[in-house]
């Protein structure tokens, strides 16, 4: 039943993998300590198979309850490999708990997860675990070590012959180089990415490269064609039966676009929607000075109801939060940016500073970071 379960969520099938996972836990009823030692370890992978089904469906309360019941129970009960199941299914909760706002100790245990599946000698989750590092770094902004950590498991994947794996990272590497600014690289890597994933149809890939060469089409001024990509990457992330945390690699474009072309109350509503889908409990939450006037924006469109955007509402208040949070945008690294250059230049510096036992540079260094 678990690998019933397993083969449901893999097909993205939420529901039916859950109520699979229920049958299968049911069948496990009792002290899971007093199982015998076959239906203890099944009890362990039951419980963390749940968890990642929670983690698609955005829900981490329920996938928190699941990970701290099965947490007394991983060593005693578990094989090495459920050590990494545990450790992978606990980053996962914290990605979605805090909105893909990453920690040092979430960075912590992505090691300890790699650790425990090379402690197990197990190749397809080396790969992954090898990714979801990679995967943390990105989005804690250590955008040179995710570069050659996705690189890692791209080769990885590669290796063993982990197609879903390849065009996981190879997506992932395209939005690294695109968060980065490194156009170029950003377009032919979503280019790569967007045959892989097309080949396998895995739409919410099929979105994320066609949100980075959005980015790369306005980056280069093709405004059009930018629009264009941004509402393909959108349609894709549509017909998802899941939500896809990531839709700022599109939004933001589109954001951009609708305020630079700006006429009437109607593309004011249409950049609330942007607004509105950015700031969703499911989404990524983007750095406070794009997030917070995004937030203000939304709410404040609600004060009167649907007149609230109309000319005697408060069009002027939620315009000027709207270009505030683009404006931050374009000084982040989130539209147009310098952080990537930044962190190559911290580096430089910081080396220099260890080499030379220069307290100034090792300062400089510091603020830099």
């Amino acid at each position: 039943r678990r690998k019933i379960a397993k083969v449901w969520e893999t097909h993205h099938d939420l529901d039916r993998s859950l109520e699979a996972y229920e049958a299968a836990e049911a069948s496990c009823e009792g002290d899971p300590e007093a199982l015998a030692p076959e239906l203890g370890r099944e009890w362990v992978r039951i419980l963390l198979g749940r968890a990642y089904v929670y983690y698609w469906q955005g829900k981490p309360d329920a996938a928190r309850e699941v990970i701290d019941r099965v947490a007394p129970h991983v060593e005693t009960l578990g094989e090495p490999i459920d050590r990494y199941g545990y450790y992978h299914q606990l980053v996962n909760w914290q990605f979605r708990e805090h909105r893909y706002r990453v920690s040092s100790q979430t960075l912590l245990h992505c090691r300890l997860a790699l650790q425990a599946a090379q402690g197990a000698g197990a190749l397809p989750e080396m790969a992954f675990a090898r990714f979801m590092l990679g995967f943390a770094l990105l989005f804690k902004g250590d955008l040179v070590e995710a570069e050659a950590a996705l690189h890692n498991a791209l080769e990885a994947s590669r290796r063993i012959g982990d197609a879903v794996g390849e065009t996981r990272a190879a997506s992932y590497l395209a939005l690294t180089l695109r968060r980065a600014r490194r156009a170029d690289d950003a377009r032919r890597a979503a280019n790569d990415a967007l045959a892989l994933a097309k080949a396998r149809q895995m739409r919410d890939y099929i979105g994320l490269a066609y949100g980075v060469q959005a980015w790369v089409a306005y980056e280069a001024g093709y405004l059009g064609e930018a629009e264009k990509l941004g509402a393909a990457a959108r349609e894709s992330w549509d017909g998802l039966p899941f939500p896809h945390p990531f839709r700022w690699n599109g939004e933001l474009v589109r954001l951009a676009l609708t305020l630079e072309g700006l006429h009437g109350d109607g593309e004011l509503e249409g950049a609330l929607e942007s607004a509105r889908e950015l700031t969703k409990e499911t989404q990524l939450q983007l750095p406070d000075p794009i997030d917070a006037p995004l937030v203000a924006a939304v709410e404040l469109s609600e004060v009167d109801g649907a007149l609230a955007v109309g000319a005697a509402g408060h069009r002027g208040e939620i315009l000027e939060l709207l270009q505030q949070a683009l404006v931050a945008a374009k000084k982040l690294d989130y539209l147009v940016d310098l952080v990537g250059e930044l962190v190559i230049v911290q580096a430089q510096i910081s080396q220099l500073a260890t080499e030379r036992h220069d307290s100034v540079l090792s300062g400089l260094s510091e603020n830099l970071e």
